[in-house]
């Protein structure tokens, strides 16, 4: 899949402003923030579908999916930020995935244990704070830490710097692209499209040409 996004024809659709690029970087670190504490939230019992289920603490409290949203918003930033083709099929597919895949796993976990399912329901929502601004819930930095936060502002960073690097183009938009002839693109990253050469006239090939007849 990635190697075909790498190597799919550039079609663009449209052109996100400047402005919009740069909140599109910004978002990129709650979506950091999600992904970095859901790894903290991973079960390997089945009965859980995924998801350390016996209370709604720390980053659950902003939502039960915080993998899945994290995927859903790094994949609409990129759609958005992109605007070609290739891109709203690739991403579209992560974010199309990660959306259905939220409630199918509800309902995998409901059917398998129907008690903790719904108190889990009752705490906790899919879209982000979504529980809390409802008031079934509330936020408790203390369950979260500083370490969570100050990881993803890290990761955050790394990728502002090496993005271009190592994809090949700028995160989000977010600096300005070099001009073509002056860039390298990284392995595997997307190559800019060259324009086709056009042929020189040389003092030669000028002299065979065969005169023309003047204008009357």
């Amino acid at each position: 899949l990635i190697y075909a996004f790498v190597h799919a024809p550039r079609t663009p659709l449209w052109v996100a402003p400047e402005w919009l690029r740069w909140i599109l970087a910004l978002l990129m670190l709650p979506a950091l923030f999600l992904l970095l504490g859901s790894f903290g939230t991973i079960s390997l019992n089945p009965a859980e579908a995924g998801t350390r289920r016996e209370a709604a603490r720390g980053i659950l409290r902003l939502t039960r999916h915080p993998m899945m949203n994290a995927f859903c918003l790094w994949a609409a930033i990129h759609i958005i930020g992109t605007g070609e083709l290739s891109a709203l099929l690739f991403f579209g597919a992560f974010l199309v995935t990660a959306a259905i895949g939220m409630p199918s796993i509800d309902a995998k976990f409901g059917r398998r244990d129907p008690l903790r399912w719904q108190r889990m329901a009752d705490e906790t929502s899919i879209l982000p704070g979504g529980a809390i601004l409802a008031g079934r819930n509330r936020l408790v930095w203390g369950e979260i830490g500083w370490v969570l936060p100050l990881a993803a502002l890290a990761l955050w960073v790394a990728l502002l710097l090496l993005h271009q690097r190592f994809f090949g183009v700028p995160p989000a938009g977010a600096w300005p692209q070099r001009p073509v002839h002056a860039q390298k693109p990284a392995h595997g990253s997307r190559r800019p499209r060259a324009e086709p050469a056009r042929p020189r006239k040389t003092a030669g090939a000028a002299a065979a040409a065969p005169p023309t007849a003047p204008a009357r």
